[in-house]
């Protein structure tokens, strides 16, 4: 199972942007906020690692995922 974290500073990006990474064998969490250290240990807790990093925020445009 690949597993995922989204992290920004807007809910409603950080929403849209798990709902959109959800499928089969894909497990996505996301955090609002811009401390992508707490992030990232809460989603390694809560899914066992995490394989990728989303940044979903308006500032992270263009960034795209960031591979662990």
């Amino acid at each position: 199972m690949q597993a995922l974290v989204v992290i920004g500073r807007d809910a409603r990006a950080v929403g849209r942007a798990v709902r959109s990474r959800r499928a089969p064998g894909v497990a996505v969490a996301g955090f609002v906020g811009d401390d992508e250290d707490a992030a990232r240990q809460m989603a390694e807790e809560m899914l066992g690692g995490v394989d990728e990093v989303v940044l979903a925020d308006e500032s992270a445009r263009g960034r795209g995922p960031r591979p662990v």
